[in-house]
């Protein structure tokens, strides 16, 4: 085989080697943004959810909320992954939510940092202001940090 053939052969086979790899990378391309159309998968993305549950997680991300404690009842399972710091700002969230003026500096600090809390100078929120739900959802809460100081003591 001459000098010539030899070269435009290997011309050839590296303008098919690119071509193929171009459109392996623009069907890639295709399929990452069918099937994410938001941008880069999550973590968890391929982990089978309900659509209750799906619409729970939602709901959180978009409000910037812990938890919806005023729209949803929070069972115990919501709270399996918290730890107690967690659990006490969830808790004091629900009180948050309608201006509560914290005296703690911790929840005063974390609260002012959050994009939807907007504090009412001296408002202390009672029991006797929140919904049902709300109180239904601090006895949750309550209970699964009570839960885990017993743990905690033993």
């Amino acid at each position: 085989m001459n000098n010539k053939l030899f070269v435009f052969l290997v011309v050839v086979l590296s303008i098919l080697i690119i071509a193929a790899l171009v459109g392996l990378i623009i069907s890639i391309n295709k399929y990452t943004q069918a099937r994410y159309p938001d941008g880069k998968p999550s973590v968890l993305t391929d982990v089978p959810r309900d659509s209750k549950e799906e619409e729970k997680q939602d709901a959180v991300v978009e409000s910037e909320y812990l938890l919806p404690s005023d729209t949803d009842e929070i069972e115990e399972a919501d709270l399996f992954n918290m730890d107690k710091d967690m659990l006490n700002k969830a808790y004091n969230e629900i009180f948050a939510r309608h201006g509560h003026d914290f005296d703690s500096k911790d929840l005063k600090e974390y609260f002012s940092a959050q994009s939807w809390y907007k504090p009412v100078s001296g408002k202390k929120v009672g029991l006797g202001d929140l919904t049902e739900l709300e109180n239904k959802n601090l006895n949750t809460i309550k209970a699964r940090i009570d839960k885990l100081k017993e743990e905690e003591a033993k």
